[in-house]
């Protein structure tokens, strides 16, 4: 392959790794924001307005300030506007649960708010429904009125599912699963309360009487008189600058002493520049004197062994990720491998692991003599876990590392089994790990094959599986399956060169 096919492959491959970095990013920041509300599951309701001025899809749909849904859809319907709420908080709709739109102050978004609503605490889960999509929700019968806009009664409604994990992915990915969901929606019609149309009514006429006092005390405060001096004023200060920018004004002057100033300056400049060829003072010496050009070269010398070494330096990344069946989850990690030679390296990384942090709870207990001690073991899930590593390699076969490895401290050990020149195409990797005191030795066991490490376009991509652990997890062995890209120095200069 000539060069300009490598470097399409080379670049191809960047591309690949670039768009799987913002997939995990994408996955991070869903992960960080504890799912949206977009991301959770769907309690729609339609109600339908006189006018929907200022709402728009994904409007707040609120409840005493708080957000337990956002507005799915606005449309037209005949001559009124149909509107399609979707309630994802675990929120209970009661008999005297009323809809209201709002706004932010006074030029403000708009948004719909419920109220009042009951807080269940979690989701209310009923029976599967007859399509076999999950448990479903109920909506209870409710009934509002309108609050110097437009409200509607929330009446009495069908179950909806609530959403599995397949389900939310569809949703995600295809839109119109949502939408024919949202569809099956029970419409509401429209109500009115004379009393909040009163008091909006009462709340304008309060605001056009400070309108008013604030034109009257504008009035009275632009008096002609001051006004007129200002101005009078202001001619002055244009008559006195007219002056001081004349030929014979202050600032011609002032000039002159600045051009005066600079003269002597570059006389002065002129002088030392003198002195420097003559060898005087210490840049002079510096610049004629050859024992100092000699330490300058030893020095230039020094620093390119130094840069010499940091060239042979050799940078590996990989990122990766390993699904765990008996865990219900998945491990995803990255991974940087520094080689200051090739038979030596540290490997620093950090992954997002289903088995969580472990951390053990020593509490004493005294009661007169005698004191009892409980242990407790929590498990944080969720949180990232750091791999840091020393590594050794013997005889290009034999990989040996010791240190911390998903937060677990491990002693690993491999071997390599690909043909000479592509060893690292199949690695049987065999970790030792122990998650804490009180917990017993665990035993990872691992194969991970770069099936086309021939191919310049695809030899980055490999696959692993293996056993996590020979305890049982629920009943179940631990087995792991996964893939990842892993990225040598080449890739990574020419990513971040955006070549």
């Amino acid at each position: 392959m000539n060069p300009t096919e490598a470097s399409k492959a080379t670049t191809v491959r960047v591309g690949l790794f670039s768009l799987l970095g913002l997939a995990l990013v994408g996955a991070f920041t869903v992960f960080v924001n504890d799912r949206p509300s977009w991301w959770r599951g769907c309690d729609p309701v339609f109600i339908t307005v006189e006018d929907a001025t200022g709402l728009k899809t994904k409007s707040a749909i609120r409840s005493l300030g708080l957000q337990i849904g956002y507005l799915h859809s606005v449309e037209l319907t005949e001559t009124r506007v149909r509107i399609g709420v979707c309630i994802t908080a675990p929120v209970s709709i009661l008999p005297t649960t009323r809809a209201y739109i709002r706004g932010e102050g006074f030029l403000g978004d708009k948004f719909v708010e419920l109220k009042p609503v009951q807080y269940t605490g979690k989701t209310q889960v009923g029976p599967r429904d007859a399509a076999g999509d999950g448990p479903s929700i109920s909506v209870t019968p409710t009934s509002t009125s309108t609050s110097g806009a437009n409200s509607s009664s929330l009446k009495e409604g069908k179950s909806y599912p609530v959403q599995s994990a397949w389900t939310k992915i569809s949703n995600f990915l295809i839109p119109s699963a949502e939408a024919s969901k949202v569809d099956e929606a029970r419409e509401v019609p429209v109500g009115e309360k004379r009393a909040d149309m009163d008091k909006l009514m009462d709340q304008s006429a309060k605001l056009m009487n400070e309108m008013t006092d604030l034109t009257r005390n504008l009035k009275e405060g632009l008096q002609p008189a001051e006004l007129r001096e200002t101005i009078q004023a202001l001619n002055k200060t244009l008559q006195s600058a007219s002056r001081t920018l004349s030929p014979e004004g202050g600032l011609n002057s002032t000039a002159r002493r600045a051009l005066e100033k600079l003269e002597k300056a570059f006389d002065a400049f002129q002088q030392q520049a003198e002195r420097i060829n003559r060898g005087e003072g210490s840049l002079g010496r510096i610049l004629n004197d050859p024992v100092y050009a000699d330490e300058m070269l030893k020095a230039m010398k020094n620093l390119n062994k130094l840069l010499n070494k940091a060239a042979d330096i050799q940078f590996i990344v990989r990122l990766g990720a390993d699904q765990l069946p008996a865990y219900d989850g998945g491990r995803g990690y990255f991974q940087l491998q520094v080689y200051p030679n090739p038979s030596r390296y540290y490997l620093i990384g950090i992954t997002l692991d289903p088995r969580g942090s472990r951390s053990v709870l020593h509490t004493t207990t005294s009661s007169g003599t005698v004191s009892t001690t409980t242990t407790t073991e929590q498990i944080e899930e969720g949180k990232l876990l750091l791999t840091g590593m020393l590594g050794k390699v013997l005889y290009n076969r034999l990989d040996v590392a010791a240190g911390a490895l998903h937060g677990d401290g491990a002693i690993s050990t491999g071997v390599l089994l690909g043909s000479i020149g592509f060893e690292d195409m199949v690695i049987l990797k065999n970790d030792v790990y122990v998650r804490g005191r009180g917990v017993g030795l665990n035993d990872r066991l691992s194969l991970r094959v770069r099936p086309f490490a021939h191919s310049d376009l695809l030899k980055s991509f490999y696959l692993s599986g293996g056993v996590e652990s020979f305890r049982k997890v629920n009943g179940k062995t631990p087995f792991l399956f996964g893939a990842g890209v892993s990225f040598s120095d080449d890739d990574i200069k020419l990513l971040f060169a955006f070549k």
